[in-house]
């Protein structure tokens, strides 16, 4: 659902590229069970009030991820370092 056609249209960056992630994320977030949908929910809306008070707390959205990414998508039989390591390695 993801993947794009050789057309320009679905260039990464271009609006049809955005449009296609984010309607393959709804479809992700339909398929979680109702109890995990909330309580991403109930995250992402903290994170984003936290975010939204960066001037007081100096916690931007791009700190706020480097700190719970890992927290979040850390796989179980990794390590957390492990992961850390990798993520930098990619950049």
């Amino acid at each position: 659902m993801c993947g794009g056609t050789s057309g320009s249209l679905d260039q990464p960056g271009s609006q049809n590229s955005e449009m296609r992630l984010l309607r393959a994320l709804q479809l992700l977030l339909l398929l979680l069970p109702t109890e995990n949908r909330v309580l991403l929910q109930d995250v992402l809306q903290l994170l984003h009030l936290t975010a939204s008070h960066e001037g007081k707390n100096k916690m931007s959205a791009d700190s706020l991820a480097t700190l719970f990414t890992p927290h979040l998508l850390c796989p179980r039989k990794v390590q957390i370092y492990q992961y850390l390591e990798h993520h930098i390695d990619m950049h």
